[in-house]
């Protein structure tokens, strides 16, 4: 079941801003929020409305940098964040390397992220994980 809510533009942004200011900006990972599958669904999906909305109101130069601002590239304090946590994980060596991908996907949303940077950061979280002498 579906149920509508509109959001102007402006609310849109407050909402997906204060979600990855929640999921990232804490001092511990916030719980079950930042593996949750379902608000990384919905914070894409307020992304995507926002970057849709924006273009359907003719404001091409706002879509682009919601556009620009979900590229992985240069998140360098997320990508350590992430690392730092999945390798804190006990059950990590027990997931296959399909769920560890995908639970990376997870932790790295509403970042828009390529196969090749999952595969980076799952060698990194290893690495952080079994650390060289």
């Amino acid at each position: 079941m579906f149920v509508q809510v509109e959001l102007e533009l402006g609310e849109l942004e407050v909402l997906a801003s204060a979600l990855v200011r929640m999921k990232f900006d804490e001092v511990e990972v916030p719980e079950p929020y930042f593996g949750s599958p379902v608000l990384s669904v919905v914070h894409n999906r307020i992304l995507e409305s926002l970057i849709v909305g924006s273009r359907e109101s003719g404001d091409e130069g706002r879509a682009r940098r919601w556009e620009e601002w979900r590229e992985w590239a240069g998140r360098e304090f997320e990508r350590e964040v992430i690392i730092s946590y999945a390798a804190s994980l006990s059950m990590w060596d027990g997931w296959s390397r399909d769920q560890q991908i995908e639970i990376l996907g997870v932790y790295c949303s509403p970042f828009s992220v390529s196969i090749e940077d999952l595969e980076d950061l799952r060698w990194e979280v290893d690495r952080n994980r079994r650390p060289v002498p």
